[in-house]
């Protein structure tokens, strides 16, 4: 049987596209923004937190076995369906935001300021 490839985590896939994010926010001259930076950085532990709630959701599946108060044991569905569905909708305002920040400065470095007319 052939060797199993492991599943690459979500910072891994989405390498690429972050790297032409950094592309486009250095070619904006925002690169080094504080808001920028904050907000990519926020959306990289977005990426790690849906990595990790994959994980556990592939590991455990998507019920888990609880005990109540009194020794009972119930199936639920497993907590981080609602982590991940939580940090997919954050994650993806996150990167809407982002996105807004380098077209902002990509507007601003492409017009041109009134002084340049005199």
């Amino acid at each position: 049987m052939g060797k199993r490839k492991t599943p690459a985590t979500a910072s891994e896939k989405y390498r690429m596209e972050l790297a032409e994010i950094e592309q486009a926010a250095k070619a904006a001259n925002c690169d080094t923004n504080f808001l920028y930076r904050s907000t990519l950085d926020r959306y990289v532990t977005q990426l790690n937190l849906l990595d990790q709630a994959q994980n556990d959701m592939n590991e455990r599946g998507l019920t888990v076995v609880k005990t109540t108060p009194r020794g009972a044991e119930i199936e639920v569905a497993n907590p981080s369906i609602q982590v991940y569905n939580q940090t997919a909708s954050a994650a993806n305002s996150t990167v809407s935001t982002l996105l807004r920040v380098v077209q902002t400065f990509k507007f601003m470095a492409a017009k041109p300021s009134e002084d340049d007319e005199l």
